[in-house]
């Protein structure tokens, strides 16, 4: 808005209304809703009323949402939105706060209940809506559903006929759903995080506690070690582990990482004799666009005689490099 000139009265001169007038409404023009940074010279921060400025307001390198979400991506604050069983097929959800684009958004306690013998997945969007009815509740072990658009997975709830019997909100320990031989611990079959946390550097984790053993002199996939993840943007190490194997003569071990059907790494190891025992681990570091799905695996293969890979902590992982 312009500068306000009104105009003046001289002296001796006769005063109609509108000589009164008209300066008054060039005022109320300005100040009802048109003061900008050509009528004031200067603004304290305490002057403007707290609640009341957007992040919108703010030039793009100042946003504090867009910076944000840029350095951090959606995730759930650590220590709320904390589920709970309550007995039976009943569960709570603790107030919470969860970052969608850069913007802070409250989460409400709420409660529910879940299908009997279901993994019911609990999702939230930006606008902090809970979801986890229809197509979220899936059979015992089923791989994942897909993920609401613009949402983020709380957890997953394991029932039985009659309970809750776990639930899993993205802890490497967790033991339920078991898919495709593995129990899902920070993320879902289809790579997405379970309760993401801000500087995340944990992409995917893959373990079998069962054991495998096998005698093929070809790649064989090791049951359990197939691990979908997304990108972020980035380099990320991939790592697989065999803690404790043992072949049954001297020959060698292969253990390999492949992205879908590309063989990435291969660790070779020489058993010196029969029964001898080793730890295998191979390594690799790749850069992944930010949204791009991969799907690693890890496998093993032998020169000769059989090859026991014992019930440890089997792991497959993905970390930002």
């Amino acid at each position: 808005m312009t500068l306000i000139s009104p105009s003046q009265s001289n002296p001796g001169e006769t005063i109609e209304a509108n000589d009164i007038n008209d300066p008054i409404n060039q005022i109320v023009a300005v100040v009802n809703g048109n003061l900008d940074s050509t009528n004031i010279s200067s603004l304290s921060g305490a002057d403007i009323q707290a609640g009341t400025l957007p992040a919108t307001a703010a030039t793009t390198d100042a946003n504090v949402e867009t910076r944000m979400s840029e350095s951090f991506g959606n995730f759930i604050v650590p220590g709320g939105c904390v589920l709970t069983a309550t007995g039976g097929l009943n569960w709570s959800l603790s107030a919470g706060v969860i970052y969608v684009s850069g913007r802070r958004v409250a989460i409400s306690a709420t409660t529910g209940s879940v299908v009997a013998s279901k993994d019911t997945y609990v999702a939230v969007d930006s606008t902090g809506t809970i979801s986890y009815t229809g197509g979220l509740s899936v059979a015992n072990n089923a791989n994942s559903p897909a993920l609401p658009a613009g949402s983020m997975w709380i957890g997953i709830l394991v029932s039985n006929g009659s309970g809750i019997t776990s639930i899993n909100q993205g802890s490497v320990d967790a033991t339920a759903p078991v898919v495709t031989g593995s129990p899902l611990t920070v993320s879902d079959s289809n790579g997405q995080l379970i309760f993401p946390y801000p500087g995340q550097d944990l992409l995917g984790l893959r373990i079998n506690t069962v054991g495998f053993g096998t005698g093929a002199t070809s790649d064989t996939l090791i049951t359990g070690l197939t691990l979908p993840f997304i990108g972020r943007g980035g380099n990320v190490n991939i790592e697989a582990i065999l803690p404790n194997t043992l072949l049954s003569t001297t020959a060698n071990a292969y253990l390999t990482i492949y992205d879908g059907a590309t063989k990435k790494q291969e660790a070779p190891f020489t058993f010196a004799g029969a029964s001898y025992v080793a730890s295998l681990r191979a390594t690799y570091t790749m850069h992944v666009s930010a949204g791009t799905t991969k799907t690693l695996t890890g496998n093993v293969r032998v020169s000769g005689g059989s090859l026991t890979i014992a019930a440890f902590q089997n792991i497959l992982r993905v970390t930002r490099a």
